[in-house]
């Protein structure tokens, strides 16, 4: 929803068009949404049989519900007075409005819904409504506001969009918000020489007419921390040493081969072409990776006395280990790289992608879209493995994985420098984590049976580990194989 239009353009609107818009942006954001993430919080009320709220909840729940409820009619009363238009992307104010709520925060009424979603929460005495389901709302609003919205509004209206979202802050604390901010700013300067450091740190060494990444060595230390994590829950759950070494073999190699033929596809009429050097070209996509993931216990389940569900449980949760650790490794090979920005961290090697890719992009300063990356896998596995403290259904745990992923993924997009499709100018990892957010809530809804997770994740025996040294070293070794070792110059096989 788009609050602003360039002041004194006029907008021609035809009366039985903008009925129908207004109809459908009623039934899609007003009821349907609502509706879902409703039925969503009871969903996981259920799984994870969270106790009811109390009383006292439930008062402070009528506080923020009608706080939320007066703020959203009060910013829309403002919007549709000084703004004379709605909150309805194709129905944008004629005039700029910085009155009422807008002098506060950028976006009041998302703020109100969210505050408001969550007082129903509580009110109603859920956990997974007043906090899960208001948290991806929250979620979902700041990706919209902040990668969507605001970029439009700053195309539309340059300077006086630019200093109005330099002077009024995201969230209502403003002291605070300025605080933080410099505080912030202060650390991640002093970090950048170091992390500059890293980044362009592309070769790890050399050895005759061959090139070992660094990005390599990084993509598999994080495969031998996702093998040790799968290969404990599996021992756990009653896998033999043998069948666990087989399975973290299969799925190793299996990773890297289908994430070798999704880049493959990627390259389309290149390979065409000239496909004797886009064979040469190094390159992964991370989306195959988890297709892999996906698929493999699936068709592992009819050799082992488990389900393809219990299996891959134990296998997604360890793509957030590989995540965290393998984004560091994009981060030294110049790939997966974000949007211009000031207070960003600059590839200068000649080796790194983007400079490959781009010289004249050598030395510009970009988002840090890797270590974001890397954070938000480290906060959604903590997540994850807290989830299996409760004595959840098979399916819950990789639904919660794919479903976190998936806002992470979707929301960092935005700050990548990628090529993006259709109208909303979506990236192709948008639009995969549109599918897989999918699936991931397709498995929390349709998840049913006995208890499976008894015991909790993050409790695993560290002594059987030393069992899985073969297959943890076997993990490495396939990785670091496949994508740090180049011939002659970074990039080639």
């Amino acid at each position: 929803m788009r609050r602003t239009a360039q002041a004194g353009t006029p907008v021609g609107r035809d009366p039985g068009r903008a009925g129908v818009t207004i109809a459908l942006y009623t039934v899609i954001f007003l009821i349907m949404l609502p509706g879902f993430l409703w039925a969503l919080g009871g969903r996981l009320d259920a799984l994870f049989q969270w106790p009811r709220l109390g009383r006292p909840w439930r008062w402070v729940g009528s506080v923020f519900l009608m706080a939320g409820a007066l703020g959203t009619v009060w910013s829309m009363v403002v919007l549709s007075v000084r703004g004379r238009g709605l909150p309805i992307s194709h129905l944008a104010p004629r005039r700029f409005v910085r009155e009422g709520p807008y002098r506060f925060v950028r976006h009041p009424i998302y703020l109100a819904c969210v505050l408001g979603f969550a007082g129903a929460g509580l009110v109603n005495g859920s956990i997974g409504r007043a906090v899960c389901a208001s948290s991806f709302l929250f979620a979902g609003s700041v990706i919209y506001s902040l990668g969507f919205e605001e970029p439009r509004l700053e195309q539309r209206l340059g300077k006086t969009y630019r200093a109005y979202r330099v002077s009024v802050p995201l969230f209502p604390f403003p002291g605070l918000g300025r605080t933080l901010r410099r505080a912030a700013l202060s650390a991640w300067t002093a970090a950048i020489p170091v992390i500059d450091g890293a980044a362009n740190r592309v070769v790890l060494f050399r050895l005759g007419p061959t090139v070992w990444a660094t990005y390599g060595a990084l993509l598999a230390l994080g495969a031998a921390a996702a093998a040790a994590l799968i290969g404990g829950l599996m021992l756990a759950g009653g896998l033999s040493r043998a069948t666990t070494f087989f399975y973290l073999a299969s799925l190793t190699l299996a990773a890297v081969a289908v994430g070798r033929l999704v880049w493959l596809a990627y390259q389309g009429k290149e390979l065409i072409r000239s496909p004797l050097r886009v064979l040469r070209t190094i390159g992964f996509v991370s989306w195959g990776t988890i297709a892999a993931a996906m698929a493999l216990p699936f068709i592992f389940a009819r050799f082992v006395p488990h389900s393809a569900l219990w299996l891959l449980d134990r296998t997604l949760p360890g793509l957030l280990v590989a995540a965290a650790i393998g984004r560091l490794g994009c981060l030294t090979y110049g790939c997966c790289f974000g949007r211009p920005s000031v207070h960003g961290i600059r590839w200068t090697n000649p080796d790194a992608k983007l400079i490959r890719q781009r010289p004249e992009s050598a030395g510009e300063r970009r988002v840090p879209t890797q270590l974001i990356a890397s954070a938000w896998a480290l906060f959604a596995l903590a997540l994850v493995l807290a989830a299996t403290s409760a004595p959840i259904v098979d399916g819950v745990v990789a639904g919660l994985t794919l479903v976190l992923y998936a806002i992470g993924r979707f929301g960092g997009d935005c700050l990548r420098d990628e090529p993006r499709f259709g109208a909303w100018g979506l990236t192709a990892g948008q639009i995969g984590s549109a599918a897989a957010g999918s699936i991931g809530l397709g498995l929390i809804f349709a998840a049913s049976g006995p208890p499976a997770w008894e015991v909790p994740a993050w409790r695993i025996d560290l002594v059987s580990l030393l069992a899985l040294w073969p297959a943890i070293a076997v993990s490495f070794a396939i990785v670091f194989l496949g994508c740090g070792l180049h011939w002659r110059r970074v990039g080639r096989w």
